[in-house]
């Protein structure tokens, strides 16, 4: 009960709301992934999907989130927003260089 709304471990008496867009390329994998129970899929026109959880912190999901690389939009927290590209920036900035 306690770790009802962790992601993994994390238990927090607030919650964070996450909402994560995914394109069309994706949207047939978004519903073989095991999700957490909060989860609410909905698909998209187009054919993309949008999910929304409700997670203890959003900071346990980065890891997470950053796997589906430019397969996922974060729209919600601003938080796991900024955090996801400012992390695509500084990789992109790392195939910008030349070898």
């Amino acid at each position: 009960d306690a770790l009802g709304a962790a992601w993994g471990v994390w238990h927090s008496d607030n919650h964070d709301d996450v909402v994560l867009r995914f394109p069309p390329e994706a949207a047939r994998l978004v519903p073989e992934s095991r999700w957490h129970p909060s989860a609410q899929l909905t698909e998209l026109p187009g054919g993309g999907v949008e999910l929304r959880l409700r997670v203890a912190s959003e900071t346990e999901m980065r890891p997470w989130v950053m796997r589906w690389g430019p397969l996922v939009e974060v729209i919600e927290p601003r938080s796991l927003r900024d955090y996801v590209a400012d992390a695509h920036a500084r990789a992109a900035a790392l195939y910008a260089k030349k070898a």
